[in-house]
């Protein structure tokens, strides 16, 4: 059975109702995709054009890891900002523990799959400029809190599969990213973009429970090789993931899923879900981000709900979209909006969530209002 298809058919008052609100208004920024490889330069975007195949198509084709620089830059904007109690902004990060060594892979004919996992650094022709040492700093600080995104960001075994028969129309395609040091991109292999399903057309399949367990587990290893500390917090790519999942993550010893479903929060196989209500990426959109991400954390607090905003990590790394500096002001204005509209509100990470959710604490939850339970009818939230 369908869980979400379960939880929905519950009554909608006992939904509504049951679902604590803060006693302050509470600040989460969730973003993806950090540790990620993507284009290791635009040259190497144009080589792929001069191969014949469209490129660009995405924003999110222009993917590039982040540098030192980056979060530095962005650890002055959230540190800046501080709730009542002290505490500054705080991103959690969702990682990537491990990506492709092409160069490797190429000696070989692509006939075996290699990884540099992020402990490691980051395969060549990428150049680490001391991430590990800038993550660290951003960790001990307060202003990131890492969380697991996964092993890969991509489906790997499709993609292996791919790249060992450049016979097939998507073998020549994976091929002639991976000549030029890219593993794979949005919009020219869209068949495996996401870890936990092979897409064809308009339609998906998850992958077995085995490939799911080793995916998983592999990611929450490698999490902890990283960091030093088990993963807590977890968001499948894509959002995509299924009851297996579930149950891996449980058994990985995860505590908490982050999900784009417009739902109040809730238990799902002893995990809490927490759904991302507010959507801001200022460097992939021209309208008027702040405006309209400060209107959804309204609503949100208007219902009676945590803000959780997603942001992605291409909205503050420079290359290749270069538009970072964009991406931190519009972050910076956000928090700005938030802190005027609700100067008690606090600053949290998942676990913090997770802990004070479950043990009913009283200083940071309570029942809701006639008008939250109404509200979070009115705004779709149930």
């Amino acid at each position: 059975m369908n869980l979400n298809i379960w939880r929905r058919s519950l009554p909608r008052w006992i939904r509504a109702g049951s679902v604590l609100a803060p006693v302050r208004p509470i600040v989460v920024i969730q973003s993806d995709d950090w540790g990620r490889v993507g284009a290791p330069s635009s040259a190497a975007l144009s080589e792929v054009r001069k191969a014949g195949f469209p490129v660009g198509n995405s924003p999110w084709d222009f993917y590039g890891v982040e540098s030192a620089d980056d979060l530095y830059e962005l650890k002055v904007v959230l540190e800046r900002v501080r709730d009542r109690d002290g505490a500054p902004a705080c991103m959690v990060a969702n990682f990537i523990l491990a990506n492709p060594d092409l160069r490797r892979m190429g000696t070989t004919g692509w006939q075996k799959t290699h990884w540099v996992e992020l402990k490691d650094g980051i395969p060549s022709p990428w150049i680490d400029d001391g991430l590990h040492d800038a993550y660290r700093d951003l960790i001990n600080e307060g202003v990131f809190w890492p969380a697991l995104h996964g092993y890969t960001h991509f489906n790997d075994v499709a993609w292996s599969d791919a790249l060992r028969h450049p016979e097939s129309e998507l073998g020549k395609r994976v091929r002639a990213l991976a000549e030029n040091d890219i593993p794979y991109l949005a919009s020219l292999t869209p068949e495996f973009n996401f870890a936990l399903a092979f897409r064809r057309g308009n339609h998906e399949t998850f992958r077995s429970t085995t490939e799911q367990a080793r995916w998983v587990n592999e990611g929450a290893r490698a999490f902890r090789d990283m960091f030093e500390v088990p993963a807590f917090s977890t968001c499948a790519p894509g959002y995509r993931s299924d009851l297996v999942t579930d149950h891996c993550w449980s058994r990985a010893g995860l505590r908490v899923v982050q999900t784009s479903e417009r739902c109040l929060p809730y238990y799902r196989s002893g995990m809490l879900v927490i759904p991302r209500n507010v959507f801001f990426e200022p460097v992939l959109t021209e309208e008027d981000s702040v405006a309209r991400a400060l209107d959804a954390a309204e609503a949100s607090v208007g219902a009676g709900l945590p803000i959780v905003i997603c942001s992605h990590s291409i909205n503050y790394i420079e290359r290749h979209l270069g538009r970072a500096a964009r991406g931190r002001a519009g972050l910076s204005s956000l928090l700005d909006g938030l802190m005027m509209r609700f100067p008690d509100l606090r600053f949290a990470h998942d676990k913090i969530i997770y802990g004070t959710y479950k043990m009913r604490d009283t200083r940071w939850w309570r029942k809701p209002t006639r008008d939250e339970v109404k509200s979070r009818r009115t705004h779709g939230f149930c």
